[in-house]
């Protein structure tokens, strides 16, 4: 599974590093570009694009088999980006702070089966609840792994093929 968090305290994941323009730079080398100097609005629409471009990647190499976010509003909407660019089935969990209120989520799920937990606290750190959210998100992605987690590939007069 990919672990997606986009921000500046460190959790482990695969592309982890200790500030935001080194994960930048990480994934831009990964993908053979380079990050310019950019305000935070540019920074955020390039990341959205690396981070997408590399877990697209990484489906297309069959090197996961889930992806799970936590976060805040700017990892929701990097990760989500990335999510929308995988395929109907593929397991896909999000535990965002952003998932409470009236809040609606057609800009976050789009038209992909992204399942969205609400986080309850801030991930400003790890602490009873943050890790309770975490294990459960991170529960509900590997129970999609193993039980489920199949790519739809097809639909041919109503009859649904799975890959």
């Amino acid at each position: 599974m990919l672990w997606l968090s986009i921000q500046q305290q460190v959790l482990h994941h695969l592309i982890i590093m200790t500030s935001q323009e080194k994960k930048s730079q990480k994934v831009m080398a990964h993908l053979g570009k380079k990050m310019e100097p950019k305000s935070k609005g540019e920074k955020i629409d390039y990341m959205k694009d690396a981070v997408a471009a590399y877990v697209v990647k990484l489906y297309e190499e069959g090197k996961i088999d889930g992806i799970i976010s936590v976060g805040g509003l700017q990892n929701t909407v990097m990760a989500a980006n990335a999510m929308q660019k995988l395929p109907i089935g593929f397991p896909k969990v999000m535990a965002t702070t952003v998932a409470s209120g009236t809040r609606k989520f057609d800009l976050v799920v789009g038209d992909k089966d992204i399942t969205v937990m609400p986080a309850i606290c801030d991930f400003t750190g790890l602490n009873i609840v943050t890790r309770q959210v975490i294990s459960n998100a991170c529960a509900c992605c590997v129970g999609m792994v193993k039980c489920a987690g199949q790519v739809l590939t097809k639909v041919t007069n109503r009859l649904l093929l799975l890959h």
